[in-house]
C-alpha cells in the first residue's frame, strides 16, 4: 500500500514492459515478459484510469493528476485522491508503475 501522506507530491513512472492498446473504445494494458505478452494479466482502464495512466506517462505529480480528475468530473478532491490512490496502488502491486 502506498502511504497517503507523501503521495501527493510524488511522481510515478510507467513500467517500460507494458503494451498499451486501444481496442473497441477501451484502453488495454498488457504486461510483456521478454517477447511474450502476459495475456493472463491484461488490464482494462476506464476513462479515469486512462487519465491517471496518462498523467503517469507525462510524469506529472500525483496532486496534479488528482486536480485534473476534480476539474473534469463531479467529485471532491478527497474522493478523487482516495480513488486515484487505490488505483495507483493496484498499478504498483501489478508491476505496471514504479515510484
Amino acid at each position: 500500500m502506498v502511504e497517503r501522506s507523501d503521495t501527493l507530491a510524488a511522481i510515478f513512472h510507467q513500467t517500460p514492459d507494458i503494451v498499451v492498446r486501444h481496442i473497441a473504445g477501451e484502453i488495454l494494458l498488457i504486461p510483456v515478459k521478454g517477447k511474450v505478452a502476459d495475456m493472463q494479466r491484461v488490464f482494462v482502464l476506464n476513462p479515469i484510469g486512462e487519465r491517471i495512466w496518462q498523467g503517469i506517462a507525462e510524469e506529472r505529480p500525483f496532486a496534479e493528476i488528482v486536480d485534473g480528475i476534480v476539474a473534469s468530473y463531479e467529485v471532491t478532491k478527497e474522493t478523487a485522491a482516495s480513488d486515484a490512490l487505490d488505483f495507483l496502488t493496484e498499478l504498483l502491486e501489478a508491476g505496471l508503475a514504479t515510484r
